[in-house]
């Protein structure tokens, strides 16, 4: 059996170590095409934990660094295998003036951590590097492989996780430590889309605006039918997993124009739509061209770089029962397991044994002031490492 007082005693020592090393990742830019420099942070320490790093790239580009390392069992042939997976990539910042603190500063106040991707998901780093150190620290020996996981693109294409699969690196039983708060487990999320859209205008002076046709007008009208549609699939639709209104259109950037002194030429909007299981990505975009091409043909529907179907995983099953009983017992509280209206990588992964669990609470993740609660980290990865011994030493 594990010995939790010689885990608790680790964790506390460990604690401070990690908390500056969660610091120092969160200090560095990792959004989309630029992660490769808080990827080599992270390679670093698993390096320094004794870890044969591999490197996989999922895109063209020395940026798109997603990193893997297998501690192999002493019987892995019988025994389960987990794979531990946290994502480095971090939501873009907008407005960095409205944030109280430096949205890179990385700073701790009052226990929580600021900085974009603190909680979203630099902390989940955080957590599942502490467990490699203090399974090497006590001399824990597993009886089933454990692959330790830092990827990209999480935020975008997913194709960080995808890689690493498409390379052979699957396991009996996965943890994405991403998305929830300690007491909680997330075994579904809806399904995705983003969509760019150009509304092609016919640009004439301001003065004689009456002449020319703006796009903005066009994409304002575009953005009032889609929310409809919407609308009514939540009035008139279905539910999922316990979400009542599983369907949800975000405008998230409109850009035209250039001064204002002419109509614009062009129109461009992002935007992102979830969804429940009653429809499939492509079925969506469908929809979204239908309801463009019977407003005009200057509007021009494509498909970007990310798309999810909705995805659920049997939310009893061993795995996620395990874990339950672990935080229940640590806790004394109910654990909650649940579907969210977000989205992550469980889709790639080749088992029902799944889950996300951790980095545990904070706020604002995506927003203005994001920051992660440093009292979460102990409790969360004293569940994690007492699963991993559990699941790891369990004959498949």
């Amino acid at each position: 059996m594990i010995d939790s007082r010689k885990i608790i005693l680790e964790i506390e020592r460990l604690l401070p170590t990690y908390t500056d090393f969660l610091s120092k990742l969160v200090r560095i830019e990792s959004i989309y095409g630029k992660e490769k420099e808080a990827q080599l942070l992270v390679k670093t320490k698993m390096e320094e934990l004794g870890l044969n790093v591999q490197t996989f790239f999922s895109r063209d580009d020395d940026e798109s660094m997603n990193l893997v390392a297998k501690i192999r069992g002493t019987n892995s042939a019988k025994s389960n295998s987990l794979i531990l997976n946290a994502h480095c990539d971090v939501a873009p910042i907008d407005d960095a003036i409205r944030w109280m603190k430096s949205p890179f500063s990385g700073e701790v106040e009052n226990g929580k951590l600021y900085g974009r991707g603190s909680q979203d998901d630099k902390a989940g780093i955080a957590i599942i590097l502490m467990i490699v150190n203090i399974l090497k620290n006590l001399g824990i020996k597993l009886k089933g492989d454990l692959i330790v996981e830092s990827v990209i693109e999480d935020e975008t294409t997913g194709n960080g996780s995808k890689i690493l699969v498409d390379n052979g690196f699957m396991a009996d039983g996965v943890i994405i430590c991403d998305g929830t708060w300690a007491e909680r487990i997330i075994y579904a999320h809806l399904g995705q889309l983003w969509i760019d859209i150009e509304i092609i205008g016919k640009p004439v002076a301001a003065c004689v605006e009456s002449r020319g046709i703006n796009p903005i007008y066009i994409a304002l009208e575009l953005i009032q039918r889609l929310k409809s549609f919407i609308g009514e699939l939540n009035i008139y639709g279905d539910t999922f997993e316990g979400i009542d209104k599983p369907y949800f259109i975000n405008v998230g950037s409109i850009h035209s124009g250039v001064w204002h002194g002419s109509v614009p030429s062009n129109t461009k909007l992002e935007i992102q739509i979830g969804f429940s299981d009653k429809y499939s990505p492509d079925e969506v975009i469908q929809k979204v061209k239908e309801i463009s091409g019977n407003m005009s043909n200057r509007i021009k529907i494509e498909e970007s770089i990310f798309k999810t179907p909705a995805y659920r995983t049997n939310k009893d099953n061993p795995l996620i029962t395990k874990l339950k009983t672990i935080i229940e017992r640590n806790s004394n509280k109910e654990v909650l397991t649940f579907a969210v209206t977000g989205h992550c990588d469980m889709r790639h992964f080749k088992t029902e044994n799944i889950c996300l669990y951790g980095p545990g609470g904070g706020k604002n993740a995506h927003g203005i002031d994001e920051h992660y609660f440093l009292e979460q980290m102990p409790f969360v990865v004293r569940n994690i490492i007492e699963l991993v011994f559990e699941w790891c030493n369990e004959v498949k």
